[in-house]
């Protein structure tokens, strides 16, 4: 298993896969929806999304925990290679994708959490994708592309959060986790400029995502001593179950919780409910690093696969959709159209990941090697074998 911890890259292959069904389970018209609650898992894009913020805290932060030093400029540069190239790339072709088949916009039905392609194609909104970091319209060309600009603002500040993270004990990480979800709440809530931009790109939600990072991080840090309590505890193979229910069901807690406080306002709600998700991607990532018959399920070959290529999956499925119902809605049924998407996300994936993204992963470590020996200023090194 080495540095890596290959049972989180193909949780994340999970997740990834996830999101892809909750986006394309909803394209399909139903006569009645009675039995999406009990599929809930496959429709819980938003906790996939959660649960990428708590693994990737918890795999960047892995080589802080060694004994030699990093370099910020080498850490920097491969996080924009492994993010910003994949996502630049894409993005060009959602462009030359809408402009292709402007003709064609407007004919389709407003989809669930994935959009149209309705919102207009103006210069500023070209600068705001290129500049990728920004309060924009994120669903201009790809929607799924909002969760990609809170990784990479976090990235750019993830080695100085590891200072903090390291010195400091669980209770307090956890604490600062808290508290930085709630000055992002007070600050949505009070400053003026926060109600003109779009709530996923806001920089306050930002703040609150953070959290996520610094608990996947304090896993990290605390991941042995975790794992021998979990190896003792008689209540271990209750994690996957809870888990489970936290990560599928969060309104279940929330409602207790808002009862409790008599609180329902709706960012209240956005923040305790991914709070609530943590909880369950916390007990599901235990699980999956302290019980071995998970470990396996996660190692087998396909599962391992769709975590290689999870980044690209995610990245590419949304925009297929799009693509694919542009082209043949109202000439072959929907669900045909969903199974097509659903065939050609997974060959565009490894196509993506072979051609695109390993490619910029390897261009980041070219990059960084042949700098030689930077100035260094953080305490661990970077191992070459993590691709995150």
């Amino acid at each position: 298993m080495g540095n890596r911890y290959e049972e989180l890259v193909s949780l994340r292959g999970v997740a990834a896969l996830i999101v892809l069904f909750s986006h394309f389970i909803f394209v399909i018209p139903m006569k009645n929806e009675s039995f999406i609650p009990y599929i809930k898992i496959l429709t819980s894009g938003h906790s996939a999304v959660i649960l990428f913020f708590v693994l990737s805290g918890f795999v960047l932060s892995l080589p802080f925990f060694q004994n030699t030093k990093v370099s910020y400029p080498k850490y920097l540069i491969r996080r924009i290679c492994r993010i910003y190239i994949p996502y630049l790339i894409i993005t060009i072709l959602a462009y030359l994708a809408k402009v292709a088949l402007t003709s064609k916009i407007g004919i389709v039905p407003d989809i669930r959490g994935l959009g149209t392609w309705n919102d207009d194609t103006t210069v500023n909104s070209l600068i705001n994708h290129l500049l990728f970091l920004g309060e924009y319209k994120w669903y201009t060309f790809n929607m799924v592309i909002w969760t990609l600009v809170h990784e990479m603002r976090v990235s750019i500040i993830f080695p100085f959060i590891m200072i903090f993270v390291l010195k400091a004990s669980w209770r307090l990480n956890v604490l600062a986790s808290l508290l930085l979800s709630g000055i992002g709440y007070i600050m949505m809530l009070n400053v003026p400029s926060a109600f003109h931009v779009p709530l996923s790109t806001n920089y306050f939600v930002t703040l609150h995502y953070t959290s996520m990072f610094i608990i996947g991080a304090n896993l990290a840090k605390h991941r042995a001593s975790l794992l021998r309590i979990i190896a003792r505890s008689k209540t271990k193979y209750l994690f996957l179950p809870v888990g489970l229910l936290f990560f599928s069901y969060p309104r279940i807690p929330f409602t207790i919780f808002s009862k409790l406080i008599g609180n329902t306002e709706y960012n209240l709600y956005l923040i305790m409910i991914d709070w609530f998700i943590t909880i369950g991607a916390v007990l599901i990532l235990l699980h999956a690093l302290g019980a071995n018959y998970f470990s396996r399920l996660l190692l087998m070959k396909p599962v391992h696969y769709l975590g290689k290529i999870s980044f690209s999956m995610y990245l590419i499925h949304a925009l297929i959709l799009l693509i694919m119902l542009h082209i043949f809605y109202e000439i072959i049924p929907t669900p045909v159209i969903v199974i097509m998407s659903l065939i050609l996300t997974m060959v565009s994936s490894a196509l993506c990941y072979k051609f695109i993204e390993e490619p910029a992963i390897k261009l980041g470590k070219y990059l960084t090697n042949r700098r030689g020996n930077s100035r260094l200023t953080n305490r661990e090194e970077f191992s070459k074998k993590i691709s995150v």
